[in-house]
């Protein structure tokens, strides 16, 4: 896994993606679970995420093509962390493969890992996790 740098929050963001959710999850009764379907506003926020990651997946960091098959998902689950759920901050561009396979599994958070966290042995391609800095895997 690469980091990558978090971007700062699109000025429009607030008025098309945070107001409208967190007004439909105000709605909810008490207890009541919310229902994503007509309600996903974070869509809305997609092409300010490809532009401000370039289209680069933030788990694989590769290069998602056709643009069409980026996702945002959501780094803290919706599904246990629905207050999120409208939150930039929560965002992260993805592979539509990734964010399938991701579910509402937890794994490191791509704007949190530290340099020299992981290294790639290259004869078979296996990651492993580094102690300390190693210059063989520079």
């Amino acid at each position: 896994m690469i980091r990558i740098a978090r971007k700062a929050e699109p000025s429009d963001f607030d008025a098309k993606v945070r107001r409208p959710g967190l007004s439909y999850l105000k709605g909810l009764a008490a207890g009541e679970k919310p229902n994503w379907s007509g309600h996903s506003y974070w869509r809305k926020a997609k092409e300010d995420m490809i532009n401000a990651y370039k289209g680069i997946c933030a788990y694989a960091c590769c290069e998602i093509t056709p643009s069409g098959s980026a996702e945002i998902d959501h780094f803290q689950p919706k599904s246990r962390y629905w207050q999120e759920a409208y939150e930039w901050e929560n965002f992260r561009l993805c592979s539509s493969n990734i964010t399938k396979k991701k579910r509402d599994h937890d794994v490191l958070d791509p704007f949190t890992v530290r340099d020299w966290t992981f290294g790639i042995v290259l004869a078979t391609g296996r990651m492993v996790k580094l102690k300390k800095y190693d210059p063989a895997y520079e």
